[in-house]
């Protein structure tokens, strides 16, 4: 403006040239002085209405831009904060004021281009230009945010047209809710009433009839004699109660009968009751016997040592399975009443009830607990347990049935059929009902199998194809039977294996058969150049004996005196501390039962133990003590090569200083295996490292020890061959309960060894497991054929074309399918994916970080991870990782939902990263463009609604809120995932490498920019709503002031009633007045009077309700004192001079005696003496309360002629 101004502080160009052209008529000619000076005060004159015009135009310029600027920014804010301070109707003055300024400008415009006779200043006209395309530009903004308004407002008026039609609803399913009750109230009462005449009917009749028919004697059962077992108990006691009730005895003979109705422990505990009798002898041996044989504790204690003590059940034993069954059912219906049997109710309980179980029991049982840990449910309560078991005995006893009635008894043994090795059948003969040997080599009755001298002469390996061939058990040769299920197994005498001595193998080590796994691996496994069968992995465990070493020190470890001296590993990687059971045993130690549960990288097994505390343990070359807390294992196992020698230790140049500190190899056991819970034993105190990869020595408070590294004299590299993988893959095949394979798992595992080699790039290669070699056709011809009639079919048959194509852009209008461009088939081989997270010249990792993106459209909401790595020279590399995107559904929720829900996805992401990443994350963050959705997460007070609430708290369990970060929509590579994106546009943006910041040395900018709250307004839609609810309570008296007469009132309710009775049943006319009948008048008058004392005798009424009515003789009581106070009233008149003067009153008369005091009261007493129990009490209140009323009455009845009697005046 400074420029415009000073160009025309310089002139007007008019101006100029009428003086140029006033000094060339100077020359010409004489001119005439005051016609000059006139003509420059014109001239002056103009010029200053020019400038005059110029600056008024430029201000107004200037002022109206600012103006509009203003109100802009304003409404905007208004907008966003949804506050309303600027309304519609102020927007459309303030456009049409604008447009009039802009008016006004452009007239100034005009005026000043007249008087500079359009020879305008340049600039003036382009400000002009430029003044006019901001105020279209801002126009239209605010045109714009005026739409936002009005579709805000229609909202919230749609809003509260729906709440206000809510309210009436509500309104009038309150009005009829109410019009139910008070039907159903009246129907109550008359079915109270109908029931209480009924009763009371029936009642009276069976008394009646009692009355008349006396009943006739029975003889009662007696009940079975008690001798104190607790679970008899409750059966005698009724039966003993119903017996004296039958009886009709008293306690003295109910005593008498007592005594030959118990023995045993029962009989001792009452037995000084029944020897020193008296009249409370039989309720108290009762209550002794009650206390003494109904406890809970005991019946729970009686039951569980039951079932501990129950046998082990054999296979086949259906009778001993039912009994087993029914005892558990007697146990699952006691549980409701026996807080002690919920113990059964554990899985550690029911894992030792089904050690009792045979093993194909066990083996169901065991499915049924896995297929529930599969499906992620509970494990099965003992409920479930016991009808297990009840199945199982029902099975048991259905087959013993079925071969009862198919075998006869009689069958010998030669009659059976040996090609049947799946029928269990005896080894023995009977002669008269006694078993007796039998030989299936010798087919004679002389001798078992197993002791055959005949068969022993045979070489090992036709013995063993005899047992096969027979089908006999392997375990004791006395049955056709697994020897899994032999419950006779044989223990050589030889090797002490569990087989019969005539099945031992003098050269089974040197011709043992390796196992099926190893030999089919070694059959068919893939050979390198130099012949051998390995093949080198990457991540490989089995090194060499002599490569590593194991931490581990030698100490003392004792309990209760014993010491024993044992190796102790070192694992800093398992949480508890383990001790061999022999060295338990060997030290005396003492444990307690406890559970473990053993994680490892197959599966979780939980098993029984013990646990050992206040262990000692003592340093072998150190004086250092310790004490520690261990859990029994079978067996601690190690390679005894990669013990930690002095001899060994000297052969490593970097730690020949400290070989003379380690001990030599000692013939000891593997003892303990001390975990992270002793810490101060397993941390190192000092360390010796030598270059990467080699051996490390590590000082502990028990000595040195060598962990890890290799030996340079002995450098070997990790192998693993083709048998060592093969038994990995077989583990998913194995049986669970040790039953052999399928023969479609032995051809697979089969075709994977035969298939199994290793690629170019180390990778193994595994083939499919097809039954056959399958024959893949080209089926290209195929499909362009079913094209070609397709399209003969569409020119046909119009309707289908018609039909077909409507589909298809039904699918691409909705969404659900997108037509693919020419351009986008070609460039489909310019988007390339690096598998890699880090480049190979990136270096060292020394910082890794998580950065997770969420966004939502219209279209549908996703989010975005990616990894930023820092190395040891601070270079940055950004990649993605992993993303999801979910469709919008059918009727999409607010943007804000979306939002949230995109941020779900987000913390769902970083839970699956956190699992599959093998590398230590420092740090994680999460970024969203909605400040909404930030300030759902962060906020600490406000309630919101159940599909914010349940969403943010399922983030806020997996995340922090410190974590959420806010970034502006035009940075967030999540919006490619909400939005999409083709081909050519998904190669052109940073989708695959993160926003620009992420790759800056330092994010601290970017965090330090971040806002400070985020609030949420006060009118969001998510924020509950808070109702108040104002309670009106409405007085249903009856008026009886506005009635003058008694008879009046009860007509007008009388007509009240049958109206609206009338309404009820929906008869018409309704306000039509009925004539009224002598019942409904006299059924009017006694609800008014029920209504009259209800409201003042309320307290009366309600102690006669709860049990404060009085009996007969209460009753009589309160007559007689009524009477008393009646018969006192003077029957002659009472002289006021002498008040000793005695006066005649109807108690002279009745009783003819003078001494009679009148009533008075005891003194007053309180409504809690009233209502109680104390009968008297009440008697005296009730006489109290009738004087009261007593004396008002005589003062109404007695006339006063004065105030009565008409007086002339």
């Amino acid at each position: 403006m400074s420029e415009l101004e000073g160009g025309s502080a310089s002139g007007s160009p008019i101006m100029d040239s009428e003086i140029q052209s006033d000094s060339s008529n100077s020359h010409e000619g004489s001119v005439d002085p005051r016609s000059q000076r006139a003509e420059l005060r014109q001239a002056k004159q103009l010029e200053r209405e020019i400038l005059q015009l110029s600056g008024s135009f430029v201000s107004e310029i200037n002022q109206q831009s600012e103006c509009m600027v203003d109100f802009l920014d304003k409404f905007t804010h208004s907008v966003e904060n949804e506050s309303h301070e600027i309304s519609i109707e102020n927007v459309d003055s303030f456009i049409k004021q604008t447009e009039l300024k802009v008016k006004d400008i452009v007239e100034t415009y005009e005026k000043l281009k007249i008087k500079c006779k359009n020879e305008v200043n340049p600039e003036h006209e382009k400000l002009l230009n430029d003044f006019l395309s901001d105020v279209h530009t801002l126009k239209e903004q605010i045109l714009s945010r005026r739409e936002e308004e009005q579709e805000i407002l229609d909202e919230e008026h749609a809003l509260q047209e729906a709440k206000q039609k809510l309210e009436e609803q509500m309104q009038a399913y309150k009005t009829k809710r109410d019009i139910f009750l008070r039907k159903v109230e009246s129907a109550r009462e008359i079915l109270k009433t109908f029931t209480d005449n009924l009763a009371e009917s029936f009642n009276s009749k069976l008394q009646a009839s009692a009355d008349n028919h006396p009943k006739p004697y029975r003889k009662s059962m007696e009940p079975n004699i008690f001798s104190g077992n607790t679970l008899e108990f409750a059966d005698w006691e009724v039966d003993m109660d119903a017996y004296v009730a039958d009886e009709g005895l008293s306690d003295r003979e109910a005593l008498r009968y007592l005594k030959k109705f118990v023995a045993g422990d029962a009989k001792k505990a009452i037995l000084g009751l029944l020897t020193y009798r008296n009249e409370d002898s039989y309720r108290e041996a009762r209550d002794k016997l009650l206390e003494r044989f109904s406890m809970q504790g005991g019946v729970a204690r009686i039951l569980l040592q039951k079932l501990d003590n129950w046998p082990n059940i054999r296979h086949g034993d259906g009778k001993k399975f039912r009994e087993f069954g029914d005892f558990l059912d007697q146990i699952r219906r006691s549980m409701s009443s026996t807080e002690g049997l919920k113990i059964v109710d554990t899985e550690t309980y029911i894992e030792r009830i089904c050690q009792k179980l045979p093993d194909n029991a066990k083996f169901a049982w065991t499915q049924k607990v896995c297929r529930a840990r599969r499906q992620k449910t509970d494990h099965p309560s003992f409920s479930v347990f016991t009808e297990f078991i009840l199945e199982q005995a029902d099975c048991y006893m259905s087959s013993i049935m079925q071969s009862t009635s198919k075998e006869p008894k009689s069958e010998s043994p030669k009659s059976r059929n040996d090609d049947r090795p799946h029928r269990r059948a005896a080894s023995y003969q009977t002669e008269n009902g006694k078993k007796v040997p039998y030989c299936h080599f010798c087919c004679e009755n002389i001798h078992y199998t197993r002791d055959c001298s005949e068969l022993t002469k045979k070489p090992p390996k036709e013995r063993n194809d005899f047992t096969l061939k027979k089908g006999l058990c392997f375990s004791c040769m006395n049955g056709k039977h697994r020897s899994n299920e032999c419950n006779r197994k044989q223990t050589c005498k030889i090797c002490q294996r569990m087989h019969p001595t005539i099945l031992h193998d003098p050269d089974w080590k040197q011709s043992e058969k390796p196992d099926r796994q190893q030999t089919q691996a070694n059959a068919s496994s893939n050979t390198n150049k130099d012949g051998s069968d390995k093949t080198k992995t990457c991540n490989a465990t089995g090194v060499t004996s002599s490569s590593s070493f194991s931490t581990m020190v030698p100490v003392y470890v004792s309990a209760g005196g014993k010491e024993k001296l044992v190796y102790a590993l070192l694992d800093n990687l398992s949480d508890i501390t383990f001790i061999n059971k022999q060295t338990a045993l060997d030290i005396g130690a003492s444990g307690i039962p406890d559970t473990l549960d053993l994680e490892t990288m197959n599966a979780v097994t939980r098993s029984e133990t013990l646990r050992y505390e206040n262990l000692q343990i003592r340093g072998y070359l150190t004086d250092a003590t310790s004490t520690i807390e261990a859990v029994e294992r079978p067996a601690i196992r190690c390679n005894e090569d990669n013990i930690p020698t002095d001899e060994k230790c000297s052969k490593i140049p970097h730690l020949k200083s400290i070989a003379r500190h380690l001990p030599p190899k000692l013939d000891i056991p593997f003892g303990l295996m001390i975990g992270k819970d002793s810490p101060e034993i397993i941390t190192p105190l000092l360390t010796m490292r030598g270059e990467p990869g080699e051996t490390t020595a590590c000082e502990t408070r028990f000595g040195w020890t060598l962990c890890g590294g290799k030996l340079r004299s002995k450098l070997a590299s990790s192998y693993m061959t083709n048998g060592k993988l093969f038994p990995l893959v077989e583990q998913d095949f194995e049986d669970p309960g040790g039953k052999s394979m399928s023969q479609q798992d032995l051809k697979f595992l089969e075709i994977l060894n035969d298939g199994i080699f290793k690629d170019e790039d180390g990778s193994y290669v595994m083939p499919l497991p097809f039954k056959s070699t399958p024959i893949l056709p080209n089926n290209r011809h195929q499909a362009e054929q079913r094209l070609q009639l397709l399209r003969k079919k569409l020119q046909k048959d119009t309707a289908y074309k018609h039909d077909y194509l409507t589909f298809m852009k039904t699918l691409l209008d909705k969404g659900f399918a997108e037509e693919v461009s020419e351009t986008e088939i070609t460039e489909d081989d310019s988007i390339r994916v690096e598998r890699c997270i880090k480049t190979k010249c990136f270096g060292e990792v020394k910082r890794a970080e998580l950065h997770h993106f969420s966004d939502a459209s219209e279209d549908g909401y996703g989010a975005c991870s990616y990894s930023r790595l820092i190395d040891v020279n601070d270079n940055v590399h950004c990649s993605l990782i992993l993303s999801k995107a979910r469709v919008a559904p059918l009727e999409p929720p607010t943007i804000p939902r979306m939002e949230l829900q995109g941020a779900v996805v987000a913390t769902k992401l970083h839970e699956k990263l956190k699992r599959e990443l093998d590398m230590e994350i420092d740090a994680t963050y999460f970024w969203t463009d909605s400040t909404i959705v930030l300030g759902y997460i962060k906020n600490e007070t406000t309630k919101f609604s159940p599909y914010v609430t349940n969403r943010v708290t399922q983030i806020r369990k997996s995340t922090e809120p410190q974590q959420w970060k806010h970034i502006s929509g035009t940075k967030n590579p999540a919006d490619i995932a909400s939005r999409g994106a083709t081909v050519h546009q998904l190669g052109t943006s940073r989708w695959f490498t993160g926003p620009e910041f992420l790759w800056k040395k330092n994010l601290r900018d970017e965090l330090d920019r971040q806002p400070q709250s985020f609030a949420i307004p006060p009118s969001h839609q998510e924020l509950r709503k808070t109702v108040t609810v104002n309670a009106t309570q409405v007085n249903q008296g009856i008026k009886v002031d506005n009635f003058s007469k008694w008879h009046n009132l009860i007509r007008a309710v009388t007509q009240v009633r049958l109206i609206s009775k009338r309404v009820k049943e929906k008869l018409k006319p309704i306000w039509q007045l009925q004539t009224l009948s002598s019942q409904d008048l006299q059924d009017t008058e006694e609800l008014l009077i029920k209504l009259d004392q209800k409201q003042h005798f309320a307290l009366e009424i309600d102690s006669l309700q709860n049990d404060g009515r009085m009996d007969t003789t209460a009753l009589r009581t309160s007559m007689l004192e009524v009477s008393s106070i009646i018969n006192s009233k003077p029957l002659t008149c009472v002289s006021l001079n002498d008040p000793t003067e005695g006066v005649i009153t109807p108690h002279h008369l009745l009783t003819m005696r003078s001494n009679l005091t009148d009533h008075k009261s005891e003194g007053e007493t309180t409504d809690r003496e009233v209502y109680g129990r104390n009968m008297y009490k009440k008697t005296q209140q009730f006489a109290e309360e009738f004087w009261s009323h007593w004396k008002d009455y005589l003062a109404k009845i007695e006339t006063r002629q004065k105030w009565v009697s008409p007086v002339q005046t």
